[in-house]
């Protein structure tokens, strides 16, 4: 969503006006109208403030409602709507307030985010170029949001030079953003890690960017952080299958786990399909694990989002104490920046993600018993999919030339493997 600034520092005045007639306006039931609405605008923000966002979008309907051509009202509501996934209501708004004034700044970053949302990127690039067409010396710090998007957007489409560019822009306005720091060291990393990847879409190949600029989960690699990224949603177990698949045929290569284990329900049917595919034991990480004479086992957890790392410190732990080495493999995190630094060995997407037996905002009809079985057959043609064992063993090359960030189970198996 845009930055509070770009909602705070409209320029339209927030109260009527009193024409020379002196009191007669008063005395019109347009400027009561006016007057009410704006009554109804402000007890809006009042409620959104303390939570209550439902009351609120009513209080901004009402104030729509009364004053309908009021810019300020619509980018209210349209923001809320926005922040609510009620998408449609939020595109009615933006539409009608371009309607109004065409060259509003704020109008066209929240309908640019909006179309971004929803894939429509170019159309979201042409109201970006449409904000700083007059130059943007005018919005200064403003202008920031406006080029931290466009370099996002040049991501999504392999644009890497545009995003460079973007980003570099962004930074000389706000130099302190650790975001913008951290992309225009990552922007590299991610033209490395996207080159091979041309026949997965836009969203997927965005995870495998993320999983390469983080060195496969490493949240920490020469000093740069990267936070998060907006998370993705599967809608398929092919688009879930695609995610993992290289992940997966990166453990064929170090050694597959004889012990795999779901720390989180939605993951069950992931960690169901890698250990039908890769072999090994599906276990309950509640349960005590016993290796007996099996030396000390790889043993790989599996969530769909890490949210809790005190459980998954714990779990790792006792496997630890145990004889067992240790892997976790997240599919997306939630928690904040930095807290996984040596834990999460491997990681598809910084952010969340919604896989689609486990996503509330959609409804699915994937059966759940055989999901795993089914997810494996997946897996197998996504891995077999993959460009080349080749561009499999750069991205083991050139993680282990940065393995003094990498945890020591996972270093010692690069080590071990031949690879690098």
């Amino acid at each position: 969503m845009p930055d509070e600034s770009w909602i705070t520092n409209h320029t339209e005045d927030s109260a009527p006006r009193i024409d020379d007639a002196g009191l007669a306006p008063l005395l019109s039931p347009l400027f009561h109208s006016r007057v009410v609405a704006d009554q109804h605008y402000q007890r809006g923000l009042d409620q959104e403030s303390r939570g209550q966002w439902e009351r609120a979008l009513a209080s901004f309907r009402t104030a729509c409602a009364l004053h309908p051509e009021r810019v300020l009202y619509l980018l209210a509501r349209g923001r809320i709507c926005q922040t609510h996934d009620l998408d449609p209501e939020a595109a009615d708004c933006y539409e009608h307030a371009r309607r109004i004034a065409p060259r509003d700044p704020v109008v066209l970053f929240n309908q640019a985010e909006l179309w971004a949302r929803h894939g429509r990127l170019s159309m979201a690039v042409q109201n970006l170029e449409e904000i700083l067409s007059d130059g943007s010396r005018h919005l200064a710090g403003r202008a920031m949001p406006v080029h931290r998007l466009r370099g996002d957007l040049a991501l999504r489409t392999g644009d890497y030079s545009r995003a460079d560019e973007a980003f570099r822009t962004a930074l000389a306005l706000v130099p302190e953003d650790a975001y913008l720091r951290a992309m225009v060291e990552s922007v590299p990393r991610f033209a490395e890690f996207n080159r091979d990847a041309e026949d997965i879409s836009p969203a997927k190949r965005m995870a495998y960017a993320q999983a390469g600029a983080m060195l496969f989960g490493l949240l920490d690699d020469d000093g740069v952080t990267i936070p998060d990224y907006p998370g993705i949603g599967l809608e398929t177990l092919d688009e879930v299958a695609s995610v993992i698949a290289r992940p997966a045929r990166t453990l064929q290569l170090l050694g597959s786990p004889a012990y795999i284990g779901a720390l989180d329900a939605p993951s069950q049917p992931i960690a169901e399909a890698i250990t039908n595919v890769l072999g090994g034991t599906l276990f309950d990480p509640s349960a005590p694990l016993r290796s007996g004479n099996d030396g000390r086992p790889q043993v790989l957890l599996v969530t769909v989002n890490a949210t809790d790392p005190e459980t998954i410190g714990a779990v790792t732990s006792l496997l630890r104490a145990e004889g067992q080495t240790v892997w976790t493999y997240a599919i997306g995190l939630r928690h904040p920046i930095g807290a996984y630094h040596g834990v999460i060995d491997l990681v598809s997407s910084r952010g969340f993600v919604e896989v689609p037996w486990d996503a509330p905002s959609r409804e699915t009809t994937l059966p759940i018993e055989g999901l795993g079985a089914e997810l494996a057959s997946c897996l197998r043609r996504a891995i077999e999919a993959l460009p080349t064992l080749t561009a499999v063993t750069s991205h083991l090359a050139w993680h282990s030339s940065h393995r003094r960030f990498a945890s020591d189970s996972l270093r010692d198996a690069f080590a071990q493997s031949g690879i690098c």
